[in-house]
């Protein structure tokens, strides 16, 4: 398995984020006052992944500087199918 770190989205703020009271997982980006954004755990033989805003379309389209929106769901889908993956292949 890659211990590859990727370097952080350069993005604009999100405006509206989910109070969330997370009982497992890592928040692995954040919002306004350090409040969880992406929080994804494993679950069993599987992955979750919770984005907790509703305005990453803003993101498309270019408000308050824009985000890289196909890069972060690239990146958490990526990370959703690794196991899937290497199940296919066998287990390599």
């Amino acid at each position: 398995m890659s211990s590859r770190v990727e370097a952080p989205l350069p993005a604009g703020r999100w405006f509206r984020v989910v109070t969330s009271r997370s009982e497992r997982g890592n928040a692995i980006l954040s919002g306004a006052d350090d409040k969880p954004l992406v929080v994804r755990d494993r679950v069993g033989e599987g992955r979750v992944a919770e984005l907790l805003s509703d305005h990453l379309w803003l993101w498309n389209r270019g408000i308050d500087g824009g985000g890289p929106q196909p890069e972060l769901v690239r990146r958490i889908a990526h990370w959703l199918r690794i196991d899937s993956q290497s199940s296919r292949l066998g287990g390599q």
